[in-house]
């Protein structure tokens, strides 16, 4: 009861709001290999498709786990937190979303429009989890298809280095998925990469970026800005 509650109310939610998803209950058969599955990525993957489908004109709800994108946004952008927020030391093997205590916000929507319209890169906090993340967790530096059953998006992380401790560079361009459809119907909303860039999963330690051939390390505050950034674009584009 607890792992389905978890699975289809915590990590897979739908936008029904009171009704949980069934289909991770098929991955319960055999508790043995309940660890074994990659649900993290699963999560990630179910939570990309859930913004992309939010960003439909006619949607009017969204899904996925919003306590991770939520613990996310208080990790990289301290200026969207509520003052009375605190923190707490979280003991290994604790949900890091336990860090964060307080009360119920009351500030409204206009509030953070004006803080994200008025927001520049020296209001984000690049590295909540220390210099060095990849070396501690080398699978975040996997590049390729993340996949939650049929859905399907793309991971890379050079196109957010800062995250890593490293300067961002140009990236290079986004492999185009083989089918999309983003119309304004949320209904109609699919994407798929194919089999072969799905297949990259599977051995993920031959398709990992590799930080110190594109990039180099932050040594000085001046490296995490944009300013580094927007003059390498002026020096590339004609």
């Amino acid at each position: 009861m607890f792992l389905t509650c978890l699975l289809g109310t915590t990590l897979f939610v739908d936008r029904s709001g009171d009704r949980a998803q069934v289909w991770p209950l098929q991955f319960l058969g055999d508790t043995r290999r309940v660890r074994k599955y990659s649900w993290g990525s699963a999560t990630l993957a179910y939570l990309y498709r859930q913004l992309g489908m939010a960003s439909r004109a006619d949607c009017k709800g969204m899904g996925g786990c919003l306590t991770l994108l939520q613990s996310w946004i208080y990790e990289y952008f301290p200026c969207l937190r509520d003052q009375k927020l605190g923190t707490r030391g979280v003991v290994c093997g604790e949900p890091f979303a336990k860090k964060w205590e307080g009360e119920l916000m009351n500030e409204r929507l206009d509030h953070y429009h004006r803080v994200l319209d008025n927001m520049t890169d020296e209001f984000v906090f690049w590295c909540p989890f220390g210099l060095r993340p990849g070396e501690m967790v080398s699978r975040s530096l996997y590049s390729g298809v993340i996949r939650c059953m049929s859905v399907e998006e793309m991971y890379d992380p050079s196109r957010c280095l800062r995250q890593f401790g490293y300067v961002q560079t140009i990236p290079s361009d986004p492999l185009p998925p083989v089918d999309v459809c983003r119309s304004a119907n949320v209904k109609m909303y699919s994407l798929s990469y194919g089999p072969g860039l799905s297949e990259l999963w599977k051995a993920p330690h031959c398709h990992s970026v590799q930080l110190d051939s594109i990039s180099r390390p932050v040594q000085k505050p001046e490296d995490i800005g944009l300013q580094g950034l927007l003059k390498e674009y002026d020096e590339a584009t004609p």
